[in-house]
């Protein structure tokens, strides 16, 4: 790991996480963010930059003395990023494993146009593409789903929850950019980063509300026809349709990660140490 790195997004929910954890390793961190307040509020030491990401002449300012960047800002910004980013700095991009469904949203299509940007680019730069992350109250996944689990006791399930995710935790996920921004690349690289198993997402639900010492809803089967008929509204609902696995070999291969099952990161969330 480089003695410094630059963290583009270094106040959202991957970001912060990944700021404790590289604070905590010793690494000295130089958060470019929007919002200095923000930062300072986490408590955490760092030579705060304000920059945003639409001003590519700010960020480049910001980013002018970097060795090592790591961005956990939405992939549409990649661009920005590779143009603001010295040439000799190695780049860890977060993307999305959306960029492999079929049913790509305005979050996969980003994500495929970034991938297109890096391994093009010719640079030492890595994109890891997670799946679901998850492992907080405040995330928008397994966090809004156990809120939910705790409300309904039916569940309507297009497909009756067959389909497969993957979802990855998000201690996991911070290592995987750690093990990506502390290894030379020899030219630009992307791939997924997954937890270790796919499981249909009614198994999820279970494994869910087991964590959280709560009752599994009864779960209604929504017949696929109507969930796509459901989705030209509501793009998530044909979502669940889709099979949302990612194969990990390059990932452990790359980067050294063995992900945690999901039960032992819910765990984690549930007693509080994952948030």
């Amino acid at each position: 790991m480089s003695a410094r790195v630059h963290l583009i997004g270094a106040t959202g929910r991957v970001g912060r996480r990944l700021a404790r954890a590289l604070s905590e390793g010793g690494t000295r961190i130089v958060p470019v963010v929007r919002d200095a307040g923000r930062w300072r509020a986490l408590g955490l030491p760092g030579e705060v930059r304000v920059a945003r990401l639409e001003d590519g002449r700010g960020l480049a300012a910001a980013l002018a003395d970097a060795t090592c960047v790591i961005s956990t800002a939405f992939a549409a910004h990649t661009e920005a990023v590779l143009a603001a980013a010295p040439p000799s700095c190695r780049l860890v991009l977060t993307g999305s494993a959306r960029r492999y469904g079929n049913l790509r949203d305005a979050t996969g299509q980003a994500a495929l146009a970034a991938e297109r940007l890096v391994l093009a680019s010719g640079r030492e730069a890595v994109m890891p593409h997670p799946t679901m992350i998850y492992g907080a109250a405040d995330d928008g996944t397994v966090g809004r789903l156990a809120a939910l689990i705790r409300r309904v006791p039916v569940l309507p399930l297009p497909g009756g929850g067959r389909a497969l995710v993957q979802p990855i935790h998000y201690a996991d996920m911070c290592a995987c950019l750690m093990a990506a921004a502390a290894r030379a690349w020899p030219g630009p690289a992307a791939f997924a980063v997954a937890g270790p198993t796919p499981l249909p997402y009614a198994t999820l639900i279970g494994l869910v509300a087991a964590a959280d010492g709560v009752r599994s809803p009864l779960l209604l089967p929504v017949p696929a026809r109507l969930a796509r008929l459901a989705g030209r509204w509501r793009p998530g609902i044909a979502r669940m349709l889709e099979d949302r696995d990612a194969d990990t070999a390059c990932m452990r291969r790359e980067l050294g990660i063995e992900p945690m099952p999901v039960a032992s990161g819910l765990a984690l969330m549930f007693d509080g140490r994952g948030a």
